[in-house]
Parts: C-alpha cells; sequence; structure tokens
C-alpha cells in the first residue's frame, strides 16, 4: 500500500463525527468461532479525499471531517479505523458475529487467505469468514467452525467425507491407510455396504473400507469380491468347492437350490458349495445324478425307497447304461444297484449313487478297482533283500513317493539281482515292468538308500532332515553342490524300468500299475504323500525322463497317470 504521511502536530477530535461505528464491536480471533448468529453486514464509506497519517498508536486516515472511523474504502481497498480512536487495525477481527481479516497494510483480505499456516476462506464480497461447506470455483471445500479449511477425513451429520491436500472435497476411489474407499461422485458421501461404481458392484464395511478376495455376507446372501474388490458373477472356486454368483443379481451366491446354467442343471447345498458325484432329487420325483463337473442328467425314477433307470421317453432300462457319462447298472426290473455287482465275470463297485467307480479304493479302502471299473488286485511279488534295508521306518517319518526311471530295459527281477550283485547296497523299495509286472525288494517299514544326495539346502526345502537312521553304507556325497541326505529316511522309491534317452513311451500297463501301487502305498500309510521325481530331489539327474513330465503332474494332482 503506498500511503501518504502527514506528521501528526495537533490532536483530532472525532467524538461525534461518526457515530455509527460506535455500536461496533471487535476482538482477537479465538481457536472457534461462537454461535452467535444475526450476521450484519457494514457499510463502507468511499473515501476520495483524504491522507493517512502515522501516529504513535497507529494509522489514521484524515480528512477535512477529521479522523475517520469504521469501515471505508480508500483506492478500491477496504480498511477499519476503530470506532474510538480511529486507529487502522490489523489481522483478525470479530464484527457483529463475524470475522474479517486485515493484512499488514491494513487492507482487507478476500477469497483464500493463509494465516499461521491456515487456510481461511473470506467472502470476496464482504470479506466474512465463511465456514461450513462452500463450492468455490468449481470444488467443494470445508471450512471448520473456526473458518480453518479441513484435509483429510471429515464427519458431517453422520455422514464421512474426505478433502484433498488442496481442501478439494475427493471424489470416486480414494487410497487411504492401505484400503480403498469409495466416495460418491454426485456428492462426496462415502460409500458403505453395496453400491455400484462404473459397471461394477462392490461392498464397503461400515468404515467405507472395500472388501476383496473375500467371502461377504449382507442381509440377502453372500457375495464375493474379487482382488480389485468387483463383485464376482458367474462360476467361482474356493476351498476347492464350485460356486454359482448368479449375475442376473450382482453375484449373490445361490445356495440350496436348482438352477440352469446354458442349458445344464446344477444343484447346491445351503452353503452354496455345488453338489457333485453324488444323487439329486428332481422335481416329479424324478433321479437325477451330478457328474463330478457338477452337470445332472435326470436317470430315472423314485419308486418307493428304489430308483429305476429310465430313458428321456420314461421306459425302463436294464443293464449298464451310460448316462451323462458315468456308468450306472439296473437289475432285470430296471432297479438301480449299487455296492458290489458281478457282471461278466468280472466284480464291479457302484457308489451310494449308483455311480460306476473307477481308478480308486473303495469299500473303505480294501479294494482297489480300475479304470474299466472292475475290481483288481495289486499283485505284488516280493522278493526282499536284506542288504538293501537301512533301518526301521514308520508312517511318522512317510511324507514323498519318489518315482526313478532305471535308464535301462530288463525285467524287475533282473533290476533287483543287478542291484545285489555290485555290493552298494542302493536300491528302490518297488520296481515296476514294462509290462506291469511290480517287484517289491524293501518292506514298507524299512529304509532304502534310493534317492542318494540331493542339492544344497534340499534338506530344510523338503523337511528331511538327517537325523542319523540311515546308516548312509554306500553313500558318497556329490561334490560340494549335493550335500544333502535325509530324503531316503522319509520317502518310498519306485524304479520304472524305462530309458528317457531313446524316447520311448511308458506303457499302459506300466502306468496303470503304478496307480495301483500309488494307492497301495496310500492304504498302507493311511495318507497321500507328495509324489516327487529324482530330479525334483537331485537337480540335473535325468529321471525321470520329459515323457514322464505329463503323467507327473497328473500324479501331483489327482494320483493316476491319466
Amino acid at each position: 500500500m503506498s500511503l501518504k504521511i502527514v506528521k501528526a502536530t495537533t490532536t483530532f477530535c472525532v467524538g461525534c463525527l461518526l457515530t455509527f461505528a460506535l455500536h461496533l464491536s471487535f476482538s482477537i480471533l479465538p481457536a472457534y468461532a461462537d454461535n452467535e448468529t444475526d450476521s450484519i453486514t457494514p457499510a463502507v464509506v468511499e473515501q476520495t479525499e483524504g491522507t493517512w497519517q502515522k501516529t504513535a498508536s497507529g494509522w489514521k486516515y484524515l480528512t477535512s471531517e477529521g479522523a475517520q472511523t469504521g469501515f471505508i474504502k480508500v483506492s478500491g481497498k477496504t480498511y477499519y479505523l476503530d470506532p474510538s480512536t480511529g486507529i487502522m487495525k490489523t489481522g483478525w477481527l470479530k464484527l457483529d458475529n463475524d470475522w474479517y481479516y486485515f493484512n499488514n497494510s491494513g487492507a482487507m483480505a478476500t477469497g483464500w487467505k493463509k494465516v499461521k499456516g491456515v487456510w481461511y476462506y473470506l467472502e470476496p464480497a464482504n470479506g466474512k469468514m465463511a465456514t461450513g461447506k462452500h463450492t468455490i470455483n468449481g470444488a467443494t471445500y470445508y471450512l471448520a467452525a473456526s473458518g480453518a479449511m479441513k484435509t483429510g477425513w471429515n464427519k458431517e451429520d453422520g455422514i464421512w467425507y474426505h478433502y484433498k491436500k488442496s481442501g478439494a472435497m475427493t471424489t470416486g476411489w480414494l487410497k487411504s491407510g492401505g484400503k480403498w474407499y469409495y466416495l460418491d461422485p454426485a456428492n462426496g458421501k462415502m460409500a458403505t455396504g453395496k453400491y455400484k461404481a462404473g459397471n461394477s458392484w462392490y461392498i464397503s464395511n461400515s468404515s467405507g473400507a472395500m472388501y476383496a478376495n473375500k467371502w461377504v455376507k449382507l442381509s440377502e446372501g453372500w457375495y464375493y469380491p474379487n482382488a480389485s474388490g468387483a463383485l464376482k458373477t458367474g462360476w467361482l472356486k474356493s476351498g476347492g468347492k464350485w460356486y454359482w454368483l448368479q449375475p442376473e443379481k450382482d453375484g449373490l451366491m445361490i445356495a440350496d437350490a436348482l438352477t440352469t446354467v446354458k442349458n445344464v442343471r446344477y444343484s447346491f447345498t445351503s452353503s452354496g458349495a455345488m453338489r457333485a458325484n453324488c444323487q439329486v432329487k428332481l422335481e416329479n420325483n424324478e433321479y437325477g445324478y451330478a457328474a463330478s463337473s457338477g452337470a445332472i442328467s435326470t436317470i430315472g425314477a423314485y419308486e418307493g425307497d428304489k430308483v429305476i433307470l429310465k430313458d428321456a421317453q420314461g421306459k425302463t432300462l436294464t443293464g449298464w447304461q451310460k448316462i451323462g457319462g458315468t456308468w450306472f447298472y439296473a437289475d432285470a426290473n430296471g432297479v438301480m444297484q449299487t455296492g458290489w455287482v458281478k457282471t461278466g465275470g468280472k466284480w464291479y463297485w457302484l457308489a451310494s449313487s449308483g455311480a460306476m467307480a473307477t481308478n480308486t479304493w473303495v469299500d473303505g479302502g480294501k479294494y482297489y478297482v480300475g479304470s474299466d471299473g472292475a475290481w483288481v488286485q495289486v499283485n505284488i511279488i516280493k522278493d526282499f533283500r536284506s542288504q538293501f534295508s537301512h533301518g526301521t521306518k514308520t508312517a511318522k517319518y512317510q511324507k514323498y513317493i519318489v518315482i526313478h526311471d532305471t535308464e535301462g530295459g530288463g525285467t524287475p527281477q533282473n533290476v533287483i539281482a543287478g542291484w545285489a550283485s555290485n555290493g552298494r547296497r542302493v536300491a528302490a523299495h518297488f520296481v515296476i515292468g514294462k509290462d506291469g509286472t511290480i517287484v517289491q525288494c524293501v518292506p514298507l517299514d524299512q529304509i532304502a538308500h534310493h534317492a542318494g544326495y540331493g542339492n544344497k539346502g534340499h534338506n530344510a526345502k523338503f523337511g528331511v532332515p538327517e537325523d542319523g537312521r540311515d546308516d548312509m553304507k554306500g553313500a558318497t556325497p556329490i561334490g560340494s553342490y549335493c550335500p544333502d541326505y535325509g530324503m531316503n529316511s522319509y520317502s518310498i522309491g519306485i524304479e520304472l524300468i524305462h530309458q528317457g534317452s531313446s524316447g520311448e513311451a511308458y506303457p499302459k500297463a506300466q502306468l496303470e500299475a503304478l496307480n495301483k501301487l500309488i494307492a497301495h502305498i496310500d492304504s498302507y500309510y493311511g495318507f497321500e504323500s507328495t509324489i516327487i521325481d529324482h530330479k525334483t530331489w537331485r537337480i540335473g539327474n535325468s529321471d525321470t525322463s520329459k515323457e514322464f513330465a505329463k503323467y507327473l503332474a497328473n500324479y501331483r494332482d489327482h494320483r493316476t497317470y491319466n
């Protein structure tokens, strides 16, 4: 401000010149504004002549009428002069319930003003300090009762809002404290519960934090937000079970109901899990079977406590019937059979649903049925050699089944004889020939030296510490890179007669025999051991060969080669 300074030599009497100003009050800005009302906009006197005078007490504005008081406007700027003394005010001033701010020059501030690190907004029209919610230049701000501009979270009338560092209200998605929140683009309100953002539905908890990758229960049922938080629709596999999240209901999980998806019927339990490999009671007393895929086929109808197999036209069926990819058997009267059934000189196991079992142990784990459903005994020829045993082994120490290739031909008996003659005491528990012959040379309760030394760190990786239970005779470390020797004590070894370098295929009979042997080992211990091949333990080994890779993946997944 450019002021004309007049040196004061006399005292001016201004007591009766500006009596309207004596009714105005002023004070220092408190931490927050009080609750007084009745805001008044004072009159501002436009000054076109006069001079500024600096006195010992501060600046005054003098005209021919003497020292001015109250609001005056000089050169387009507004000032406030004390009603009693005429001294120009600076800083915060309260007049009739409203706060004003005057710069160091005395000019009244308007618009945004930063005071001691805090932003305030002073109405451009009159300089009054704003409070509450205001839209300024297209953005929404919140000014506390003290006038301070709000940033961060703010609760207003029970609803949460968020304001950026600039003070502008946040809308849309916000990540705060590692969690995602959604602020309504229309009004900035924080979303809770179920809501739509863009083309997707989301759910946030009562604190506004968005759910992701977990089941969420609302009053109407269960939903599953994916990693992005969007509600999943369609099929979902969770915890090894399949669920149907209805697209027409924003992903609401179906439960305790039948539904049709792409012309295929499915049934779901009260927990929402899809029924599979079981019977399903349908409408009109019809009997349905849910296959492993969950797809339901109508296979007959209930008659009392029996099920009569029928075709689509209602004709009674007898004998073997393949329906929906699954085999069933009915007697001469069409009655569906369960349990053991002997036909064609072979025994078959039919589950309580009537479905024929394949490639699995049945009847309490006592019997094994093959890929054709017929009962097969696991014929194991025992050729125990005491020199191959390296100490006792109980189920406590069983973790792995390690599959090897012999990298040569011959029969299981030839292979075992060769091991016995070389004096190294190295052998697997079992050898399987190309024709499916299984020969066992080490009992399951004994340790066999078949895996040898593994790569450095593999004892810890596989959880197989060396605890002295194997005497290690015939063992020699493979340099510094294969010093770990724990696998033998925690595994069963199986050798397949196969030479990988020749590119030969594994015969079906050999793989079928391996299926049965793995099931036999599982049954012996009462649990499923992890299946690996030798090169998993000792990286760089050639066994098993690359031809076995696809079978190994299947064995690890569902314990059969196919």
